[in-house]
């Protein structure tokens, strides 16, 4: 903040400053100076975007150093140091002007001031001609010829060229140091040409470019797929253990189902043996007791041995649905004519 003040303060100095330049054939003199004392105050007042616009003016006017000089230093109040450097380096290039020898040793010490927010830049290396880019911004063709001024911080470094792939360097810009980077482009790899131009001239000298573009190759048929008289039934790969599991589940359940059967003949033959005992009518003797026992102690019997069967049933058509097959003919549905007929057969 405090260079800031202090270009601006000096800028409008250097306004108040006697003239003692000549000035080129079209300037216009009393107009020139009436720019520059309305862009004093513009920098007294702190308006400086206005002052650096009125200095811009008198500068396409009449191009004297002085003029080149103060807007440089508008331009150190505004902090554009890129263009404080480099107008304030290009009006002292001319020491043989008056104002410019008056006023040098102010000038310069601006120019310290300024060189505190600048540091330069080199990048060198190999490759076609191209561009470098500071931040985005194109600062000099490549390859480099000689440094370029560059705001200090951290700078993102670029350098194109056509037919190479681009480089990229983030960098550290010290102030009043010269940075350094090496840089090797590397040539891109050329791309696939997906048409054919050809140029065809006319009798009457007209140009015609003719594109023919080139449609994909077609894609292979595909092969028929042969008709399988004999499907094979497979599943999803499983554990092998099922198969065996599933005559486990299958023997248990036919002898749940026999267990059942068998307590339901009993079942029935206990009952009878009640009725025809007369003991139905109220008979209460032992023997009616032991008889009536007989039939309730066989139900647990009969209705455990269905249940058992009809769940161990389930769990063997699961465990027989889910088995892989062993070897490929394990498990099959075929079928063949016999006589009028046809027949049909299931293998698992």
């Amino acid at each position: 903040m405090i260079r800031t003040v202090s270009a601006a303060t000096l800028a409008a100095a250097l306004c108040a400053l006697p003239t003692t330049s000549q000035a080129q054939q079209a300037c216009d003199l009393p107009v020139l100076d009436q720019i520059e004392r309305d862009a004093q105050r513009a920098n007294r007042e702190g308006r400086h975007d206005e002052a650096r616009a009125r200095f811009e003016d008198g500068w396409t006017r009449c191009h004297l150093p002085r003029t080149l000089a103060r807007l440089g230093l508008t331009e150190a109040a505004l902090g554009r140091w890129l263009d404080a450097d480099a107008h304030v380096r290009e009006a002292l290039r001319t020491p043989d002007d008056a104002w410019i020898r008056a006023n040098a040793p102010a000038l310069h010490r601006e120019l310290a001031r300024i060189a505190d927010h600048l540091g330069t830049l080199l990048v060198t290396g190999r490759g076609a001609r191209g561009e470098v880019r500071i931040n985005g911004q194109t600062v000099a063709p490549w390859p480099m010829e000689s440094e370029v001024r560059a705001l200090v911080g951290t700078a993102t470094v670029e350098v194109t060229a056509a037919g190479y792939v681009s480089a990229t360097r983030v960098l550290r810009i010290e102030p009043g140091v010269l940075t350094r980077e090496e840089v090797a482009l590397v040539p891109r790899a050329p791309a696939e040409p997906d048409a054919t131009a050809q140029s065809r001239t006319a009798p009457n000298g007209t140009a015609t470019l003719v594109v023919t573009v080139q449609p994909p190759a077609p894609a292979p048929a595909p092969a028929p797929v042969p008709l399988v008289l004999t499907p094979r039934l497979t599943t999803a790969t499983s554990t092998p253990w099922q198969r065996p599991a599933g005559w486990v589940a299958l023997t248990l359940a036919t002898t749940a189902l026999g267990v059942g059967i068998g307590a339901t003949v009993l079942h029935d033959g206990a009952t009878r043996a009640y009725h025809d005992a007369g003991c139905e009518q109220g008979g209460t003797d032992a023997s009616c007791r032991a008889r009536y026992d007989d039939v309730y102690a066989l139900r647990p019997w009969m209705y455990a041995g269905f249940a058992a069967a009809g769940v161990l049933g389930i769990t063997t058509a699961i465990l027989w649905a889910t088995a892989p097959a062993s070897a490929p003919g394990d498990r099959a549905f075929r079928c063949a004519p016999t006589g009028a007929g046809v027949t049909c057969g299931a293998r698992f």
